[in-house]
């Protein structure tokens, strides 16, 4: 598995009939760090020097949110319509 953000390809699940896009990288060892991006960020606006200093010694996930990126679906109005869709990602295996 690749250690650096650039690098890692975009991938995709669905979960509650929306696609979803994320990347993994980094030491696949113990609980990835997943994190989410603000409403309308996407999978290019995750700063590599945070990620990729992340990713020494552990496993990162970045995501796109609803609507937002390369996921589908409408984007959420609200923070609990966020958490609700990244919760909705992070029950699916990866």
């Amino acid at each position: 598995m690749t250690s650096q953000s650039s690098s890692a390809p975009t991938r995709f699940i669905a979960a509650d009939g929306i696609r979803f896009a994320y990347r993994r990288f980094g030491e696949p060892l113990g609980t990835p760090v997943v994190l989410l991006q603000h409403f309308m960020g996407n999978l290019d606006n995750y700063d590599p020097a945070i990620t990729d200093a992340l990713a020494t010694g552990r496993e990162v996930i970045l995501t796109d949110n609803a609507g937002v990126g390369l996921s589908t679906g409408a984007a959420p109005e609200t923070v609990a319509g966020m958490a609700r869709d990244a919760a909705s990602v992070m029950s699916h295996r990866m």
